[in-house]
């Protein structure tokens, strides 16, 4: 029999999906709120492209060692003691690049910010379902977190970039106003009961489940993508003067997949994924040709086909399928998604920073588009339809 802890209040719930949606939008904004200015720091410590994916990776650096040792570290301590971890890290990561700004730093920040996303997103999604158990379906909170982490990824570039194309600084005000933003939020979720908490090891490695092999793979190839884009893409853009939109690209990526949930919502995961497998190569293509040649529109479109591939088809229909577990097993099986997510988005940005540096940005991106063309049509090859 389930605790009273694990039953919502009906009363309560909106508040309760408010702010857990509220925190994870928080965690994912700070992610990329510094992306616009990668270059800057890379340039005032002397650095090039290679060691600027080093430290783009650092991200990752705290976040795989959280997912793979830590997957059920929510079911020892309870959701929201995680959660509110989570949180204190993005606060961090935003404080700290608002008391310092150098390479250096934004290392730490990077750090942090893998913590905070390792220990946050899976929690969310899992604590979330065990609020709404018995009010809302599975399928609508895997919708609020695509849409909030597709939203929060993206807006925190685009608050970043947009303040530096009209007021040039390294200190832009959006790193002090997010870490306020943490606090605020964390005092919120206070007031939300805790779910989740029983007796489990402390080390416990995430799952993943054999029969979700095309939803793990799809994830890893779609977030590989969206890596490219933060941590490549803004050089070849201010090889055209046009370093400054590097954060508005990253944003409709983001937007698009947050538009398009609510359509994926309603279809098979494997209709989910044939789109998926169709788009995002030819986004990434059609953003690679765009950025070459200065062609913002077609930058635009592009960005907005392989966003709603990345962040729409792909991460919903694959984060559905995998949070309809029993619900022991949900917390690793969330963390093993996310997990080959973060694989595929660190690792193809480490390796492509040290190809640019050696043959060039374009010829790197070009082999990338390639290789993620061929990987999706050989994934659509094998694709069986499932109810």
């Amino acid at each position: 029999m389930e605790s009273d802890s694990l039953q919502p209040r009906r009363s309560g719930w909106i508040r309760d999906t408010v702010l857990i949606l509220g925190v994870n939008l928080v965690i994912t904004a700070s992610v990329n709120l510094q992306m616009p200015l990668y270059r800057h720091y890379a340039e005032a410590a002397g650095m090039g492209t290679s060691l600027t994916g080093l430290v783009f990776c650092a991200y990752v650096a705290g976040l795989l060692p959280t997912l793979i040792f830590l997957a059920g570290l929510s079911d020892r301590w309870g959701r929201k003691a995680v959660l509110l971890s989570a949180l204190a890290c993005a606060f961090l990561a935003s404080a700290v690049m608002a008391w310092r700004p150098t390479l250096g730093h934004l290392f730490l920040a990077r750090l942090a910010q893998g913590l905070a996303v390792g220990l946050g997103v899976g929690t969310a999604t899992t604590y979330l379902t065990e609020r709404l158990q018995g009010i809302k379906p599975s399928s609508f909170v895997a919708a609020g977190i695509s849409i909030t982490s597709s939203l929060g990824f993206g807006l925190g570039a685009l608050f970043t970039g947009t303040l530096i194309l009209f007021h040039p600084t390294e200190t832009p005000i959006s790193y002090p106003v997010l870490a306020a933003l943490a606090v605020v939020f964390w005092l919120g979720l206070m007031r939300v009961p805790d779910s989740g908490k029983r007796p489990a090891p402390l080390i416990s490695f995430p799952l993943v489940a054999r029969r979700f092999w095309p939803e793990f793979l799809s994830i890893a190839m779609a977030w590989a993508a969206t890596g490219v884009v933060i941590a490549i893409l803004p050089t070849e853009l201010h090889h055209h003067g046009l370093g400054g939109f590097a954060g508005h690209a990253l944003f409709l990526v983001n937007l698009s997949g947050a538009l398009w949930a609510p359509v994926a919502r309603r279809q098979k995961p494997a209709t989910n994924l044939w789109l998926g497998y169709l788009l995002l190569p030819t986004g990434m293509a059609g953003m690679l040709l765009s950025a070459s040649h200065g062609f913002l529109v077609g930058l635009g479109l592009s960005a907005v086909m392989a966003g709603s591939a990345c962040y729409g088809f792909l991460f919903y229909g694959g984060l559905s399928r995998v949070n309809e577990v029993p619900d022991g097993e949900r917390a690793r099986s969330v963390a093993g998604f996310f997990l080959l997510a973060y694989v595929g988005f660190g690792l193809p940005s480490l390796l492509l920073g040290l190809v640019s540096d050696r043959v060039g940005v374009f010829p790197a991106l070009t082999g990338f588009c390639v290789l993620l063309g061929l990987g999706c049509a050989w994934l659509a090859l094998r694709l069986k339809f499932v109810k």
